[in-house]
């Protein structure tokens, strides 16, 4: 079977969705099925990128462009398409990937839509490229996300499968002398609230010179961290690794004994997902999410408000109490090696792909009717889109920007 995926690469990604996706690549090829992956690149010329990094041995077929308009990426992705002739397509991120697939879709190709988080971007396109009227199925990474969905599809079949973890038998361990606490993810503002955990770091360690902070990833926000932490007196105990490889990062879990999360909104954290795998208890922000599935109150973690010094106050509890870091980091442990096993969703997926894909066959080539108009899509609304990610230094320059895109894409 002919699988066809298509995501984005950057030199300096450090998403759980990709982190997933190589995973699921992995598995169907391992399956025996052969995987087609097309990357819109996000820098200005093609070059190295984690993904390529971490698929170097993966027998893929790959196909990468830099990103250039919303039209000219659909145009590409649908190009694709025609040469690879898939039997079922898995766009991933970008707009460009799903309006491709909603195309695709009305010809006859089987796609699946997997909703990654509550990013507000997820809505725009289940509302504007509904996948049900265009032979697509959609897919929630948690269970808050499925309840959610099912009520916006109404009398439609979403299907809930969430991430998982590959199982490791090694687990960290106590140690009040040593204690590490860790944020795994990108450095930005948006979504993440990076500089907020920070500060969370920065009010830990000030309570105890036995705990030690790492920041692990890159992003925006990178260099105004670094003169946070040093400007904060705490450079001894408050690092920031950068974007580190998957055997690396779990060298780091092996040590770690709490992880942070403060974000505004997310689906199903895998790095809070592997944090977890290795009995490193979390503190994390309540947020309606699929955290709360994860992270039980006192129980497999603990779940609190958004507040700097209670977190704190958490993290310190923890590290000066042996026998309540035990249980919770067992239970941690314990509840994701039962219900989130990656190989049992992997396989979920994959028979959800097969089913689609004999249920309905493509008729190619595919047509491009594509245009904003037509979907009536409002570009300012796609927020991976491309006016918000040129960053305009001005007012006049954003203007200038609308007004090319109104005349040379739109059209």
């Amino acid at each position: 079977m002919k699988i066809a995926i298509a995501h984005y690469s950057s030199k300096k990604d450090i998403s759980g969705v990709t982190t997933w996706l190589v995973a699921l690549m992995n598995y169907f090829v391992n399956r025996g099925h052969n995987v087609f992956l097309h990357l819109h690149h996000f820098d200005k010329t093609l070059g190295v990128s984690n993904i390529m990094d971490d698929i170097i041995d993966i027998p893929i077929n790959v196909t990468s462009s830099v990103r250039k308009n919303i039209g000219d990426d659909v145009s590409q992705i649908l190009s694709w398409l025609n040469e690879v002739n898939p039997d079922c397509f898995l766009p991933q991120c970008l707009h460009a990937n799903y309006i491709s697939a909603y195309i695709a879709g009305k010809a006859g190709l089987p796609w699946l839509l997997t909703v990654h988080s509550d990013d507000p971007d997820y809505w725009y396109v289940c509302e504007k490229l509904n996948p049900y009227e265009s032979n697509g199925t959609v897919i929630a990474v948690s269970k808050n996300l499925n309840v959610r969905l099912q009520s916006f599809f109404s009398n439609n079949s979403v299907r809930y499968i969430p991430y998982g973890v590959d199982l490791d038998s090694i687990k960290t361990t106590f140690d009040s002398a040593n204690f590490n606490v860790i944020y795994i993810g990108r450095l930005e503002k948006q979504q993440k609230q990076v500089e907020r955990v920070l500060d969370v770091f920065i009010s830990t360690c000030s309570l105890s010179p036995h705990i030690k902070c790492y920041l692990i990833g890159d992003g925006s926000e990178k260099n105004n961290l670094i003169n946070k932490i040093n400007s904060s007196g705490l450079s001894n105990q408050i690092v920031l690794t950068g974007a580190l490889k998957k055997n690396e990062i779990k060298e780091y879990l092996k040590k770690s004994h709490v992880f942070v999360l403060m974000s505004d909104y997310e689906g199903l954290p895998v790095a809070l997902l592997e944090a977890m795998s290795f009995g490193v208890v979390p503190v994390v922000r309540k947020i309606e999410s699929g955290i709360p599935e994860l992270v039980h109150d006192s129980v497999t973690g603990f779940s609190v408000d958004n507040e700097i010094e209670l977190v704190s106050h958490k993290i310190l509890s923890l590290s000066t109490d042996e026998t309540l870091w035990n249980e919770l980091s067992a239970n941690a442990n314990t509840y994701i090696n039962d219900n989130y096993n990656q190989f049992k969703f992997f396989e979920e997926y994959l028979d959800l792909i097969k089913e689609k894909a004999t249920s309905t066959r493509c008729l190619f080539p595919i047509q491009n009717d594509f245009s904003l108009n037509k979907y009536n899509l409002d570009l300012r609304k796609l927020h991976n889109g491309y006016i918000q990610k040129i960053n305009p230094v001005s007012l006049y320059y954003k203007k200038v920007l609308k007004i090319f895109y109104r005349y040379f894409v739109e059209k």
